[in-house]
């Protein structure tokens, strides 16, 4: 009974995400759910969590594990979906068919921040939240001034550059952008009026450029329905559920374009070495010398093969003061539907307790599942005790790279469908404007009329 239940299980995981991602860790997953403890041990009140990352079922075996029948017998059972958020939002399944955790993206867009319960009688503890968790990163989890959804973990973009280089650097932690656009420049060389080494460029990566928006006071974030007091009902903007400042958009797009032009000559130089020289990985073009910076996620970074990596250093990507994580920040919240409390607040207790957490570090470690998973559910643990204490342990890279709490601020609220949506829509958008001869030409739609384009055939 128990190994069909835990065969169940990771066919659960599978069915329901149709995922190659997931499909690529289901050795390791089915290996720990088989002997860490299964969800239908008899006699065991039967914990259900959905969600879009596929460690989590790791960390459903931990603490199937570590639970004691007689004092606490909770088990874990672990759903995975490619959207977790869409999901929910889309079936509001009753208590029956339905979660009591949801631990996944987008959880605190519009859609689906409602069908959360506060979280305060399911998590117990005597301090602030804002002395566990990252503030910046809390806000975002409130609705109608209760803490629903507590942030699990958040990723960000760093600037990686060979660790011989780093007497180039203005500072030894963090760059701003107007730093990374005048060390970059300092790099250039050219020969025979071609670049053979450019520090580097803002149309490299393309989450630096959307990111570089934002800095700039883009405000890219999820629309929010205006009341239209005449007709008596609310009135969507016309690009959907994504709203933008316009007029800093269009700023901060000059700024990247100019930033082009002056360090790098021109638009076409820029293309032009790109064209010839990023046949390689950007991470062996900085320590070939061929370009001073690359940017990457800081997940990609400690993802990266040990040699390869200790090649590298990285600095904090921080602008005016902030550090702007990526958007999609997991978050954790139990389902408003959800009939047991006492199966909530045994595993929420359970999973925020920086005991359980550097735990999951160290087995992650053991089992070799940092080379697929990097830190806490992909990323930076919310709880600041676990990042600034535990990472240290386990990722050797981290030692003056902890990041600063008081500088990690929200990156906002977006809906569900944002990576889709960003990478179909926004980000050409973006590149198709730097590349204009100047701020006031035009390429075609405007980037309202093709988000509205886009939401109609979606």
């Amino acid at each position: 009974m128990r190994g069909q239940r835990c065969l169940f299980l990771t066919r659960t995981i599978l069915v329901c995400g149709n995922s190659a991602r997931v499909f690529g860790v289901f050795c390791a997953l089915s290996v720990l759910l088989f002997y860490g403890g299964c969800a239908a041990s008899s006699g065991a009140k039967i914990i259900t969590i959905w969600t879009d990352q596929s460690v989590v079922a790791l960390y459903a075996g931990y603490f199937n594990a570590a639970q004691d029948a007689a004092r606490n017998p909770y088990k874990a059972e672990v759903f995975y979906f490619d959207n977790v958020g869409e999901r929910l939002a889309e079936t509001r399944p009753d208590e029956k068919d339905g979660p009591d955790i949801v631990i996944g993206n987008w959880l605190n867009s519009a859609e689906t921040i409602s069908l959360f319960r506060p979280i305060k009688p399911f998590y117990q503890t005597n301090v602030p939240l804002e002395s566990v968790f990252y503030a910046g990163l809390l806000e975002d989890g409130w609705l109608k001034g209760d803490q629903v959804l507590l942030p699990v973990s958040f990723d960000a973009q760093v600037i990686a550059f060979d660790r011989n280089n780093a007497a180039l650097l203005p500072n030894p932690f963090s760059m701003s952008l107007s730093e990374l656009q005048e060390t970059g420049a300092t790099y250039n060389r050219m020969r025979n009026d071609v670049w053979t080494q450019v520090g580097f460029s803002p149309l490299w990566n393309e989450e630096f450029l959307f990111l570089s928006t934002a800095l700039l006071g883009a405000d890219w974030r999820e629309a929010v329905p205006q009341a239209d007091q005449a007709a008596g009902s609310v009135v969507w903007p016309a690009a959907g559920l994504v709203a933008w400042d316009e007029a800093k958009l269009k700023a901060a797009l000059e700024t990247l374009r100019e930033w082009v032009v002056v360090a790098n000559d021109s638009i076409q130089a820029d293309d032009d070495f790109s064209f010839k020289y990023f046949f390689a990985s950007p991470d062996k073009l900085a320590t070939s010398d061929r370009i001073l910076f690359t940017v990457m996620r800081v997940s990609d970074f400690f993802k990266l093969a040990e040699e390869r990596r200790d090649a590298l250093d990285f600095r904090w990507l921080e602008h005016e003061g902030r550090i702007v994580p990526a958007e999609d920040i997991v978050y954790y919240g139990v389902y408003r539907k959800s009939g047991a409390k006492a199966k909530a607040v045994a595993f929420t207790n359970w999973f925020f307790s920086e005991e359980s957490q550097d735990a999951m570090l160290a087995k992650g470690r053991a089992a070799r599942t940092t080379e697929t998973f990097f830190g806490i559910a992909g990323g930076f643990s919310a709880m600041r005790g676990v990042t600034e204490t535990a990472f240290m342990r386990y990722y050797t890279g981290m030692l003056g790279h902890v990041p600063p709490g008081e500088k990690i601020v929200s990156p906002g609220v977006f809906p569900s469908f944002f990576p889709e949506l960003k990478e179909r829509v926004i980000i050409p958008y973006l590149k198709e404007q730097i590349r204009l001869t100047n701020s006031n030409g035009t390429n075609g739609d405007t980037l309202e009329s093709r988000l509205s384009n886009w939401t109609r055939m979606e």
